[in-house]
C-alpha cells in the first residue's frame, strides 16, 4: 500500500529547522521542498519523462519567494502538461530558446537553410539561389513576423501578391512548399505547435504552364544558321554558338571547360563531375550537371571549329577566357545578348538552351536513335528511379557517337535550306561502324578516368 502523504501547511515549511545535510519535505502528487543547511528551502517537482519514463527533477524557486499556494499552481499546470506528452523542463527550455534567438519567420528561415546545407540534400548552387529568392519576394513581405504570430491567412496573401504584383506564379508555388518544409522543421523544433502553410488553399497558387527554354520551330534552323555565321560581333562568341549548338552541352559545360578535357585523337570530350575551382570566379568548378562524368562524342565539324578556337585560346587552360582576363571565363550574358543582337527574342524566340530543345527534337524525330541514347547524350536524369537504377550502367556510346556525326552532318545540310530530320535520316542513314571501336574507347575512359570502373563495380 502506498504511503499516504500528508499536504504541508505554511507553518510547517516556516517552522522546519536546518541539519547539517539536506533533507526533503514532501507534498504529494511530486511536490517537495528541499531544507539545505544555510536553511534555505528550495521548491522541487519529481516527475516521469512522457515518453521515456526516466525521473526527472525540476527546481520550482526558493520559498517564500515561491509561495505554497503558487508552487501547487506550478504543479497543476505541470501535471496537465504531463497528461499531455509534454515534458515541463524540456517545454520551458524551448520558450527560453523562442526569447534567446530572433524569432521572426526571417531568422528561423535562414537557420534552416543553414540546416539544410550541413546535410548537404542539394548542391550549394541551388541552395543559395532559393534563399535569393526568400531575400528578394517574401522576406519583404513577412520576414518581420514572428513564426507563433504567422497564420495561414498571412501566407496566402504574401502568395497571392507575388502573383497579383509581380507576375511570379512558379516562384510562389516553389516558394510554398519551401515555407511549408521550414515551418515544419520548426515544428519539429517546438517553437510553433502547428504548421500553418500546410492549410494554405489550392486555389491561391493559380494554374500554370511549364515555360521552356525558347527555341525555333524546326523550320527556322536555316534561317538561325546562317544569323550565327554571318554574326559580325566578337569571333569567340560565334565560334562558342556554333560549337553550342553542335554538341547541344549546357551553358556552364561549355563556357567552363578547359582544353584538358578535349581528346582530339580520340575525337571525345569528357566533361569531369566537377572542374578545378579558379580563385574569385564564381561557379568556376561547375562540371557536368548530373554530378557524374559526361561524355561528348566528337563529330569533324565539332573538331573543326574546336581547332579554330584553339588559334584564340590554345595558349589558355580555358577553351573560352573571358576577354583581357585568361583567369576568367566567357559569360552567358555573352552569348544571350549576341542572339539578341541577330534580332532573337531569347525569351520568347530562342535561348542558348534552347539549342538542346533543337538538338533532342530532331534526334527524336528522325526516328534512328534509342530514346535512353538521347537522353543519355542529353545528359538528362532518369526520372523513373527503378528504371533508372536498370539503364544506369548503359552508356550507348556507339549510338552516341553515331548520333553526333548525324546532328552535324544534318546541321551542315540544313544551312542550304530546310529538310526534316526524318527525310534527312531517309535519305543518310549512318551506317553503323561504330561498335569495334567502343571496348577501345572505354577502356581508355577508364583508364583516364578510374572511378568509371568503381561505379560499374
Amino acid at each position: 500500500m502506498p504511503k499516504v502523504v500528508k499536504p504541508l501547511k505554511d507553518t510547517e515549511i516556516l517552522n522546519a529547522k536546518p541539519r547539517e545535510k539536506d533533507y526533503t519535505v514532501f507534498d504529494g502528487d511530486g511536490l517537495l521542498i528541499v531544507i539545505q543547511p544555510n536553511n534555505k528551502k528550495i521548491w522541487r517537482f519529481k516527475y516521469s519523462h512522457p515518453v521515456t519514463r526516466k525521473a526527472r527533477l525540476m527546481t520550482l524557486g526558493k520559498y517564500p519567494e515561491v509561495t505554497l499556494k503558487t508552487a501547487r499552481d506550478l504543479r497543476a499546470k505541470y501535471r496537465q502538461m504531463l497528461a499531455e506528452g509534454i515534458d515541463p523542463i524540456e517545454a520551458i527550455a524551448v520558450e527560453k530558446e523562442k526569447k534567446s534567438i530572433t524569432f521572426t519567420f526571417e531568422s528561423v528561415a535562414r537557420q534552416w537553410f543553414a540546416m539544410y546545407g550541413k546535410l548537404k540534400k542539394c548542391n550549394e548552387d541551388t541552395l543559395q539561389r532559393d534563399l535569393r529568392k526568400f531575400e528578394n519576394y517574401l522576406f519583404p513581405l513577412i520576414g518581420y513576423i514572428r513564426i507563433d504570430k504567422l497564420t495561414t491567412n498571412i501566407i496566402e496573401q504574401a502568395l497571392q501578391t507575388l502573383q497579383d504584383q509581380n507576375g511570379l506564379t512558379e516562384t510562389a508555388k516553389k516558394l510554398k512548399g519551401k515555407v511549408t518544409a521550414i515551418l515544419a522543421w520548426a515544428v519539429t523544433k517546438q517553437w510553433i505547435t502547428f504548421n500553418p502553410a500546410r492549410e494554405v488553399s489550392r486555389e491561391v497558387i493559380r494554374d500554370w504552364e511549364v515555360k521552356h527554354m525558347a527555341a525555333l520551330p524546326l523550320e527556322q534552323l536555316p534561317d538561325l544558321l546562317k544569323r550565327i555565321e554571318n554574326y559580325t560581333g566578337k569571333p569567340m562568341t560565334r565560334l562558342a554558338m556554333k560549337l553550342a549548338l553542335h554538341l547541344f552541352i549546357r551553358s556552364s559545360e561549355l563556357r567552363m571547360a578547359r582544353w584538358s578535357e578535349i581528346d582530339f585523337d580520340n575525337k571525345l570530350w569528357t566533361i569531369p563531375a566537377t572542374r578545378k575551382k579558379v580563385e574569385g570566379v564564381k561557379f568556376s568548378d561547375r562540371g557536368a550537371k548530373m554530378k557524374a562524368i559526361h561524355l561528348v562524342p566528337l563529330s569533324d565539324q565539332a573538331i573543326e571549329l574546336l581547332k579554330e578556337v584553339q588559334q584564340y585560346s590554345g595558349m589558355s587552360d580555358h577553351i573560352f577566357p573571358k576577354e583581357n582576363d585568361p583567369t576568367g571565363f566567357l559569360s552567358e550574358t555573352t552569348i544571350t545578348q549576341a542572339l539578341q543582337r541577330m534580332g532573337y527574342d531569347t525569351q520568347e524566340e530562342q535561348s542558348l538552351h534552347g539549342f538542346r530543345t533543337l538538338a533532342c527534337s530532331s534526334l527524336t524525330e528522325s526516328g534512328l536513335y534509342n530514346p535512353d541514347a538521347v537522353e543519355r547524350q542529353m545528359s538528362h536524369k532518369e526520372k523513373n528511379k527503378i528504371r533508372g537504377s536498370y539503364t544506369w550502367r548503359a552508356q550507348f556510346l556507339a549510338e552516341r557517337k553515331e548520333m553526333m556525326v548525324f546532328w552535324s552532318n544534318y546541321l551542315q545540310c540544313c544551312y542550304d535550306g530546310f529538310i526534316s530530320p526524318l527525310d534527312f535520316a531517309r535519305q543518310n542513314k549512318p551506317k553503323n561502324d561504330h561498335e569495334s571501336t567502343v571496348s577501345e574507347l572505354l577502356n581508355l575512359l577508364k583508364a583516364k578516368y578510374p572511378q568509371l570502373e568503381d561505379d560499374a563495380a
